[in-house]
């Protein structure tokens, strides 16, 4: 073989290889970026169930103050018990005339039963405020379905028609007893604040609202500037398995290129990076777990739970 051919054969042999090391490094890289996505995609589900976790655990705590507040399980003797109740409130606050009846309410099978009653009479304005404050200041579960009054002629009092239901639960606290504990219905925990109120306007009138008065607001002064404000997250390198992620900082016209436990520090924001995605990053500060997605500043980041390997940083982001 001639030198010339054997040249030309050498270079072939090359461009052949350089051709299957580009091809197998294209099916690697592809293997690679679609795994990456992957796990992203995997991450991505994972805090999607767990904020459905962190709603069940609201709904969990609810179901938990309602079996609290339920009417006994025994029917007939919340029904006696709740009754009295009401009766009692019909008492202490002196309706005229007043009238207690039951209707027949149906529940929902092994969810929930319920217990329907109407009060009819008359009272002042001031008795039927005295009876709405006892009413919601209990610990019952219950509601007033509907209110209905209509002034009486030639007299102070209204005529009162009011339906009022109570909730029982088959997985109640109380079998044969009313719930003892006080509401946090209220945001005020003394009638006379809403006799006060309610009590001197005219419920038949068309409202006219008192004058404003012109009050100077206080000076208040602006809290100093943040400069974690300006830091977003706006991209990231990869080399081989490793990412960096890009912060930049606007004040210092700065870039900050970090990687997987490195420290980050801007303005009152300090922590650490613990993982860096392709639309998101996670970081560690304050002993919480931060998410903070493309785009958005180091004020932006939300918490995702606490964090439970690292020593608490000082206050991050507010």
């Amino acid at each position: 073989m001639q030198p010339r051919e054997k040249k030309l054969a050498l270079a072939i042999a090359i461009i052949v290889v350089l051709c299957g090391g580009w091809m197998l490094w294209g099916s690697w890289s592809s293997r690679l970026q679609a795994r990456t996505s992957q796990i992203d995609k995997l991450s991505g589900d994972v805090r999607k169930k767990k904020v459905l976790v962190a709603r069940g655990d609201l709904a969990a705590k609810k179901l938990t103050d309602w079996q609290q507040r339920s009417l006994p399980t025994d029917k007939e003797k919340a029904r006696s018990l709740y009754q009295n109740w009401l009766l009692g409130l019909i008492e202490k606050s002196k309706f005229v005339g007043a009238d207690l009846s039951t209707q027949n309410m149906p529940g929902r099978q092994k969810v929930f039963d319920r217990l329907a009653f109407t009060i009819t009479g008359e009272a002042t304005l001031e008795q039927l405020v005295q009876f709405l404050f006892e009413f919601y200041r209990s610990g019952h579960l219950d509601q007033i379905r509907r209110l209905h009054i209509q002034p009486v002629e030639k007299s102070n009092r209204l005529k009162l028609n009011v339906s009022v239901e109570g909730l029982i639960l088959p997985t109640a606290k109380h079998k044969d007893e009313l719930n003892d504990q006080p509401g946090k219905r209220l945001a005020a925990d003394d009638v006379k604040k809403y006799q006060d109120t309610i009590v001197k306007r005219n419920l038949f009138a068309e409202y006219t609202p008192e004058k404003p008065v012109v009050v100077t607001p206080p000076k208040i002064e602006k809290p100093p500037f943040d400069p974690a404000t300006q830091a977003k997250f706006t991209g990231f390198t990869e080399s081989g398995d490793k990412r960096q992620a890009w912060i930049r900082v606007f004040t210092t016209n700065q870039t900050l290129m970090l990687g997987e436990g490195d420290k980050i520090e801007v303005g009152t924001f300090k922590g650490t990076v613990t993982r860096v995605g392709e639309h998101d990053i996670e970081l560690a500060a304050d002993g919480k777990r931060w998410l903070l997605a493309m785009g958005e500043s180091l004020k932006d980041a939300i918490v995702i739970g606490e964090d439970k390997s690292a020593v608490p940083a000082p206050a991050a982001t507010e």
